[in-house]
């Protein structure tokens, strides 16, 4: 006598989708979702001949060591969605400058620790080409500590790659503002 086959357990079919369901979002306990929608935003980076120049050939003390072209360009493409962020997160925040501005450009000071070695300072400095294309020129990088930072400059410090805290120096010293 044959064995008679046996009755397999059926695949479990993929969960079905409505779209025209009203669900919970940030805004409403009952909303529907019409569309995603994605914007292209270009940034194009720049370097300024004094940054260029110490990175390549240093300057009156030697060249100075850190400031790698590859190492600098990582960490100003690691902190732009902390500088997006922040200014939309914190009132007053603003680091794109525009070319009808009156007033001195806005530079930012990015830092990243290093275990073991000094940390690594870069100042930059985003202009608005259009409304999807941004500049932002690195005017110069250190490896110090205790790098100088002016009056009313805002520091982004990355932690690591999500985390970052937000400073600004004024007449006091600097003054942390809000962590990420």
């Amino acid at each position: 006598m044959a064995k008679r086959p046996r009755i397999g357990i059926p695949t479990a079919s993929p969960a079905i989708t409505d779209t025209l369901e009203f669900t919970k979002n940030k805004c409403s306990e009952s909303a529907r979702k019409v569309i995603s929608h994605f914007e292209n935003i270009e940034v194009e980076l720049w370097f300024d001949k004094h940054y260029y120049v110490r990175a390549q050939h240093g300057d009156d003390y030697g060249k100075r060591e850190g400031i790698d072209i590859e190492v600098v360009k990582d960490l100003v493409r690691s902190s732009i969605k902390h500088l997006y962020y922040y200014s939309l997160r914190i009132d007053g925040f603003a680091f794109i400058n525009f070319s009808d501005q009156a007033k001195r450009f806005f530079r930012v000071l990015l830092k990243e620790n290093y275990s073991g070695d000094k940390t690594l300072n870069v100042v930059v400095e985003f202009h608005f080409v259009d409304f999807r294309k941004y500049e932002v020129t690195i005017k110069t990088a250190m490896r110090e500590d205790d790098f100088k930072v002016s009056d009313g400059q805002y520091i982004i410090e990355l932690i690591d790659k999500d985390t970052s805290n937000l400073s600004r120096k004024n007449v006091n010293g600097i003054q942390k503002i809000f962590n990420m």
